[in-house]
């Protein structure tokens, strides 16, 4: 195994700086629809249709902004996130069995539209782990299974209503079901790695008491061997 709750911490740090840029260019998307929405709608717009126009150019910059800060962002963070995803599975597969392997688990995460698949990931490393922490009796947060599945319900909508839907009430419903599902995904996710971490300790443990066990054992058969003598 491999400590990887530094990865975990990273990738949960990134999640939170990607919420707030997508709330913030949410709100002055919203603000440029509120307020210049009539513009859009029209077939010919011209210069004059533009009243205030210093207002309109500083949303289509700010919002610009944030796209940019924001897709550098989501990118650090799908990069941290994808690490831990690999890392997370192979270390439960030296203690127990999974449903996927490292290298599946991280296609299912990366692919667009897609990637709520690593809901039975994430499902089924919860499993395992808490099976893990129990067996060892270590004491640990439980990761609520209504979150989890929150969560996949949430990002399903948010995905439906993006892609169906022309309604400017339905995206709004949609996008705010996205927020939702990303902080219900943020909250197991936290959960989990302060697991993650306790097991890996308990690992580390484990291991160290082995290998002296294995030195006095070694140790006692030198003995022997040279009493024998």
């Amino acid at each position: 195994m491999e400590e990887n709750t530094l990865r975990g911490k990273r990738a949960l740090f990134w999640m939170k700086v990607c919420l707030v840029l997508g709330i913030l260019t949410a709100i002055l998307c919203g603000a440029m629809y509120l307020g210049y929405g009539e513009i859009f709608q029209m077939e010919n717009p011209t210069p004059d249709s533009f009243q205030g126009g210093f207002g309109f150019l500083a949303l289509v910059l700010f919002i610009l902004l944030f796209g940019f800060v924001g897709s550098i962002a989501v990118s650090v963070e799908a990069l941290f996130w994808l690490l831990w995803t690999y890392r997370a599975v192979k270390n439960l597969r030296v203690l127990t069995t999974t449903q996927f392997s490292p290298v599946v688990a991280v296609l299912l995460g990366v692919v667009p539209y897609i990637a709520v698949l690593h809901f039975f990931v994430f499902r089924d490393l919860v499993a395992k782990q808490q099976g893990e922490l129990v067996r060892r009796g270590i004491g640990f947060t439980l990761v609520p299974q209504n979150l989890v599945n929150g969560w996949a319900l949430l990002c399903l909508v948010g995905i439906v209503a993006a892609l169906t839907s022309e309604s400017v009430a339905f995206l709004t419903f949609g996008a705010i079901c996205g927020f939702a599902s990303y902080i219900a995904y943020m909250k197991a996710f936290a959960i989990y790695i302060e697991g993650e971490h306790r097991l890996f300790e308990a690992y580390k443990d484990e291991e160290f008491r082995k290998k002296v066990d294995q030195v006095l054992r070694e140790r006692e058969i030198e003995k022997t061997a040279a009493a024998e003598l």
